[in-house]
């Protein structure tokens, strides 16, 4: 669905069959990244904004999941399953030339692009077990573990790109802290 938050319309965009979750809209405002599960098992997909699917992304037998776009809207970041556990992925927004970002850890999801467009944040399951957040930059070079206290997940770049607002139980509790985008200053 999406809501106008002026008049509080709401209008429903897709009701395929199975799974329909994790929209993330373009950019521009004119295309929907989401995952659909009409075919079997959940798959990227790009819709226009009234619902209408305009191109299926992933075709695996393995689970797709957080699509995320890049700032200029041309790439999409994902996390798949299709190595047996979840690695965060970039492909163009067509689905061509997914290409793998991760690989240390065994379990890496919910990415977001770094404002700039040259980095991807994610949450990484640590060898603990516990989940914190991590950085690399677009080529699959250069990770960087972000965080290193309870459990860390839910990352977004702040508008201005300048801090990541997360969620973490480092204080016993489920809080909201932020930091900056480089990983200092956590609060």
């Amino acid at each position: 669905y999406k809501v106008d938050i002026t008049t509080k319309k709401t209008t429903k965009i897709a009701a395929f069959n199975g799974i329909n979750a994790a929209p993330a809209v373009s950019p521009d405002g004119t295309r929907l990244a989401c995952v659909l599960s009409k075919d079997g098992n959940s798959e990227i997909y790009v819709l226009d904004i009234t619902g209408r699917i305009i191109k299926r992304v992933s075709n695996t037998t393995a689970i797709e999941s957080g699509p995320t776009w890049s700032p200029d809207g041309s790439r999409l970041a994902f996390s798949s399953d299709r190595t047996g556990a979840p690695q965060i992925y970039v492909s163009d927004a067509d689905g061509i030339r997914a290409t793998r970002l991760t690989y240390e850890g065994r379990y890496n999801d919910s990415p977001i692009w770094s404002v700039r467009g040259n980095r991807v944040t994610f949450v990484s399951r640590t060898k603990d077990g516990r989940f914190d957040l991590a950085s690399i930059d677009t080529s699959g070079r250069n990770p960087h573990l972000m965080t290193g206290f309870g459990q860390n997940e839910n990352p977004h770049f702040s508008p201005d790109g300048k801090h990541i607002v997360f969620a973490s139980t480092r204080l016993g509790g489920s809080d909201i802290f932020t930091m900056d985008a480089s990983g200092r200053n956590q609060r």
